[in-house]
């Protein structure tokens, strides 16, 4: 130690070599004599400087957490407020503590209008109940949830929202509060409940309906639900008939009625008016018009099938029938000297030009312009009887309505043919003012002559009683007005009594002694299946007229 004091060195670091000893030496000295207090302020400050070198470190590190924090609050903020769904935050009682852009205008208010109120204020009071219920269950539940409810808009009205909420909670799981990201369904709602109420209303249809209605699974033609009528008209209970075929049923029977049935699946196209006969289960059967209407039931294509019993309608529709054919049939029998004259004319014809054919040959004098001008002759009046013998036919015949465009004047012509020798055996004059350029009608060309038949002979036995020289009868076409032509049948009899002026169109109601009552009956059911009228007044100048009053097909 001695020898160390003695001889210091520069090699302890505090001195240096002869030049720097007077610098050093206090500090030399200082050490000599306390090296253990040196040290343990060298360490002291070390240790100080350490400390403070971590403080600025840990307060930089806090400075840059904080700017992160903030730069990530800033574009959260960002990101929210550019949303076009609303977002909020609140606290367990409803207390808003955060409200987006598109949440202020939804309802109208500004932030700080909305800030620290309770958003159930914006909820009808009927529904406050279950938001807080659903608030506990998403705080028990430590869960996001999804809820729909009422908001109050600001006009007043009442709107739907659709909100999916979770709980925000601290680093050591304490709740902070609630978030909640909406958007506006009112329109939703709204649709769903005008289906909600069509559905209801097609419900109460349905089950109160008169009319029998099935619906059809179109995929593979089985009964989806039936109506009460349905089960009444079938007499098949509900239970036993969902889930199986018309034809399981037993309801179809022919090849031909499973055929249309499998036809109207495959063709997935509604229906009108189709007339199906069934089978029931008593062995008896019955006419249905069907009439079905696609539509989607819980997204499956189903047919609505309506069926309609027509049964009795059919019925009276083939009584019908033979009705007009019946009267026909009377109206032939009045009309058979006429035919016997008509075809007789052009038969007499024929037979005198092939006489005066056979004549001129036989002679041999004929030149071949004559002969071939017989020919033409014999070959017009075949043609002439051939079609009296086809008009004939056709009144006789038993035969479905064929509607065609018709030439109104056409038609008075051709049936005025057929009574021409009635005409000219009762000595009446036949006047005609027809209207030239008429517009077509549509109609059976038969069924139209047999209606001017019955209206022409009508006319000649009103005159009966008339003088010879004053028995007229004048026959006009007109138009009558926009989309129809009037064709009308005026005699110079004694009229129609006035208290028999108004059933003279029923049937089995007649003014003659030998009359059946059906002809001018039949005569308004040809005209109404015309989409046409028929009408008798009397003139004042003494006699009546029928007017016929048709729409025209076309009206140039």
């Amino acid at each position: 130690m001695s020898e160390a004091s003695a001889h210091p060195t520069g090699a302890d670091g505090l001195g240096g070599g002869e030049n720097g000893d007077g610098f050093l030496a206090p500090l030399r000295l200082v050490w000599q004599q306390h090296p253990a207090t040196v040290t343990a302020g060298v360490l002291a400050v070390a240790v100080q400087s350490i400390l403070i070198a971590g403080l600025l470190i840990h307060r930089q590190r806090g400075m840059r957490a904080e700017q992160q924090l903030r730069v990530s609050e800033e574009r959260y903020r960002e990101v929210v407020e550019s949303q076009t769904e609303m977002v909020c935050r609140y606290r367990e009682d409803t207390t808003l503590t955060f409200v987006n852009e598109a949440y202020c205008r939804f309802f109208g208010k500004d932030r700080s209008e909305l800030l620290g109120t309770r958003f159930l204020s914006l909820i009808p009071t009927e529904g406050h109940a279950d938001v807080m219920a659903t608030i506990d269950r998403m705080i028990a539940g430590k869960r996001s949830v999804s809820l729909e409810h009422e908001v109050l808009r600001p006009d007043g009205s009442v709107g739907w929202m659709q909100w999916d909420d979770y709980p925000i909670y601290g680093q050591h799981g304490e709740l902070l509060e609630l978030q909640g990201i909406g958007k506006d369904v009112t329109e939703r709602h709204r649709a769903m409940e005008e289906l909600r109420q069509s559905e209801k209303r097609f419900a109460g249809v349905f089950r109160g309906s008169p009319v029998a209605i099935a619906i059809v699974r179109q995929s593979d033609g089985r009964l989806v639900e039936v109506n009460p009528e349905w089960e009444k008209f079938f007499e098949i209970g509900r239970e036993e008939a969902v889930g199986k075929t018309p034809v399981e049923l037993g309801l179809v029977g022919s090849r031909d009625s499973d055929r249309k049935f499998r036809e109207m699946l495959d063709a997935g196209e509604p229906l009108r008016s189709l007339e199906q006969q069934v089978t029931l289960r008593d062995g008896t059967t019955r006419w249905m018009g069907l009439s079905t209407e696609l539509i989607q039931l819980d997204g499956e294509a189903c047919f609505v099938v309506m069926s309609r019993n027509i049964t009795e309608q059919r019925a009276a529709d083939e009584a019908r029938r033979g009705i007009a054919r019946s009267s026909r049939l009377a109206l032939l029998g009045e009309l058979t000297a006429s035919i016997a004259h008509e075809v007789n004319q052009p038969l007499g014809a024929i037979l005198s030009n092939a006489e005066a054919a056979e004549m001129l040959l036989s002679r041999g004098e004929a030149s071949l312009p004559e002969v071939r001008q017989i020919l033409a002759d014999i070959r017009r009046d075949d043609l002439r009887a051939s079609e009296v013998i086809t008009r004939v036919r056709a009144l006789v015949g038993k035969r479905e309505t064929r509607m065609e465009p018709l030439d109104v004047n056409d038609l008075l012509e051709s049936s005025m043919r057929l009574v021409a020798h009635d005409v000219q055996r009762r000595g009446v004059v036949i006047g005609r003012d027809y209207t030239l350029n008429l517009p077509v009608i549509s109609g059976d060309r038969v069924q139209l002559e047999q209606v001017l038949l019955n209206l022409l002979l009508n006319a000649m036995d009103a005159i009966k009683g008339v003088s010879l020289a004053h028995r007229r009868v004048m026959l006009r076409s007109a138009r009558h007005g926009p989309g129809t032509v009037e064709i009308s049948v005026t005699d110079n009899g004694h009229g129609i009594a006035p208290e028999k002026i108004d059933r003279l169109f029923d049937s089995f109601y007649t003014t003659k002694e030998s009359g059946m009552g059906l002809g001018l009956s039949l005569v308004r059911s040809i005209a109404e299946a015309h989409a046409g009228r028929v009408t008798a007044e009397n003139n004042a100048s003494g006699g009546a007229t029928f007017r016929l009053v048709l729409p025209t097909l076309a009206d140039p």
